[in-house]
């Protein structure tokens, strides 16, 4: 019997890898408590896998032949949702990823800041680590593109005492790519201690900020969209302000994301022209926040959806929904 590693494609979830290590990936669906997984062989339609599981790969031992799976996210109470239909199984070979010119990174301020690297097959259920002398961090907030040659991690540094950290990236299949001492957390040990009269000063500053689109009244009469366009962008292929940049590298860049203002903007930008798994991770910023731009939010999704609804998916579909009624029911006196 021959092993094979199969991709997994459901509509409503992102295309899929897998590779020949003996495995199945598919996309996760928000809010699923789990997912049950069929394969079934074409010829006979007889089903050969029929399983739940809570994570998002499976392991799979098929003979050698033609096969079609189907996946449903599970509710709650384990019981299926939605099932996709039935659709061919893509073999791929699963690869190390590997990281295109690495550069050193100094974190030198104890906020929450994202590395965008570029490299090849970074697979969908990629994970990844940062090691130091005598501690693996898991870095569970991260996004992949759609080809698998660009990789968001998001960083929240507030349990993460400063040093010199490795990156670990690890494919499924444990296929591995690790560079030594590439991020230096040089900020203090200490957790800084707030004083109230300075923090109100520091936010009336930021409204100064070219983030904070609400209190700029010359641009409250145009779309955001627009507004976003006018700022400096001098970052190579990053297609952000630098308003949003704290290092930027030739083939990696660092975020800012150390304010409100720029943290609303950074997700505006990922739900406006990221890819799925961006865009969905964007909605969900709106959907739990009452940001000021709540408003831009709102005008640019009612017209995704008036303009695009028939080339979403279901899971965005419903994601968008829940969006604009998170945000309308913010209000213009809770923004």
């Amino acid at each position: 019997m021959k092993k094979l590693a199969v991709i997994v494609y459901l509509g409503f979830l992102f295309p899929l890898i897998a590779g020949t290590d003996e495995y199945i990936e598919w996309r996760p669906v928000p809010g699923s408590s789990g997912y049950q997984v069929q394969v079934r062989e074409v010829a006979s339609e007889k089903v050969l896998v029929d399983t739940t599981v809570e994570a998002t790969t499976l392991d799979v031992d098929l003979p050698i032949g033609k096969f079609e799976h189907r996946i449903a996210p599970l509710s709650p109470f384990g019981k299926p949702i939605v099932w996709s239909d039935w659709k061919g199984l893509t073999i791929l070979i699963a690869k190390a990823p590997t990281v295109t010119d690495p550069q050193k990174i100094v974190i030198s301020e104890r906020k929450p800041f994202s590395i965008i690297l570029a490299g090849e097959n970074f697979a969908r259920g990629i994970k990844v680590f940062l090691k130091g002398d005598s501690t693996v961090i898991p870095i569970t907030n991260r996004t992949v593109s759609k080809d698998g040659k660009m990789l968001t991690l998001l960083v929240n540094p507030e349990k993460i005492p400063p040093g010199e950290y490795s990156i670990i990236l690890e494919n499924p299949r444990q296929k591995l790519w690790t560079s030594e001492n590439l991020v230096s957390l040089t900020y203090s040990n200490e957790v800084a201690v707030v004083d109230p009269k300075k923090d109100r000063a520091d936010k009336k500053n930021d409204l100064k900020d070219p983030g904070n689109y609400k209190d700029q009244k010359d641009k409250k009469s145009e779309d955001y969209r627009e507004y976003l366009k006018s700022l400096k962008m001098s970052c190579p292929g990053s297609g952000l302000p630098d308003f949003l940049i704290r290092q930027c590298y030739k083939y990696h860049l660092v975020l800012d994301l150390s304010t409100d203002e720029k943290v609303s903007m950074y997700n505006y930008i990922r739900a406006y022209q990221g890819n799925h798994t961006e865009r969905m991770r964007g909605y969900s910023y709106f959907d739990d926040t009452c940001s000021p731009l709540g408003p831009p939010m709102q005008k640019m999704l009612e017209e995704r959806m008036e303009e695009s609804a028939k080339s979403l998916d279901l899971a965005e579909r419903q994601q968008i929904q829940r969006t604009l009624a998170a945000v309308r029911s913010c209000g213009p006196a809770n923004r």
